[in-house]
């Protein structure tokens, strides 16, 4: 069980409701929201795992949709049912979408995938090259051709090695991801205007020159008593946080997106 949240533009908002809720959700949820270009609607759902590519494929079809994907699985059931435990324990393998952004998140970057390959590549040619058949036994190669394969190897993973090395910020993507999203809760939880519905910061996978990008998607609602309107709210919000991360050397470029969602 997967939980996900969908962002479409305001006029689209029943359309995507009505492609949600072939897909047995459970405990769907339909927001009327506002961001930076002006009204829109969130819809958060939790849906099963074989479900979600089917979802992603239909969902494809509305134009300017958003999607945020909680990769970890979550509980989601109603209560006063005889069906709990079932609701729990339905358990689904990861759907292929699941598995490829996993697999891409899992190796961080294309030129540390590729250089990887390339030295395990150079591992295995060695290894094929310092034997040699000969009927149903095996010699040993020239005596030379095992301490030049050992270098060759060591080489380009001691390459590797430095070259992550001396990017400590994308090596440390994670924790870092982790750190900042504490910050930012505390910024938060420091405006009196609003109250924090979701938080969640991640990295980017573009390869922009010099730049670490952070990803920081917010949705907050605003409490009863305030009178500022969304703009100002995310405004304040957005240079509050821009302020706690530079005060905290985090050598990253953010990427705030601020969501104000107001209950009907």
């Amino acid at each position: 069980m997967r939980q996900i949240f969908i962002q479409v533009p305001h006029s689209q908002g029943p359309a995507a409701k009505n492609i949600i809720e072939t897909y047995d959700p459970i405990n769907l949820t339909y927001i009327h929201a506002e961001d930076a270009s002006g009204p829109t609607q969130l819809l958060i759902a939790n849906v099963s795992n074989r479900q979600i590519e089917g979802l992603f494929e239909e969902l494809h079809t509305i134009p300017d949709t958003r999607i945020t994907l909680v990769p970890q699985g979550v509980f989601a059931f109603r209560l006063a049912t005889p069906h709990i435990p079932d609701q729990v324990t339905d358990i689904d393998l990861l759907s292929p979408v699941e598995v490829f952004l996993s697999g891409l998140q899992s190796i961080g970057s294309w030129k540390g995938f590729l250089g990887y390959a390339a030295a395990a590549g150079v591992l295995v040619w060695i290894r094929i090259n310092d034997i040699r058949p000969q009927a149903s036994r095996y010699e040993r190669g020239r005596s030379w051709l095992f301490p030049v394969g050992i270098a060759v190897t060591l080489l380009p993973l001691g390459g590797l090695l430095l070259w992550q090395h001396s990017d400590p910020v994308k090596l440390e993507r994670s924790s870092l991801s982790q750190r900042a999203a504490m910050d930012i809760r505390d910024v938060i939880d420091q405006e009196s205007e609003v109250d924090l519905i979701e938080l969640q910061t991640r990295f980017t996978r573009t390869d922009i020159p010099e730049q670490n990008s952070l990803l920081i998607v917010i949705y907050v609602q605003p409490r009863h008593e305030s009178t500022l309107s969304a703009e100002i709210i995310q405004t304040r919000l957005r240079q509050a946080i821009q302020t706690k991360l530079r005060e905290e050397d985090y050598e990253v470029t953010p990427l705030i997106d601020i969501s104000v969602l107001s209950p009907p």
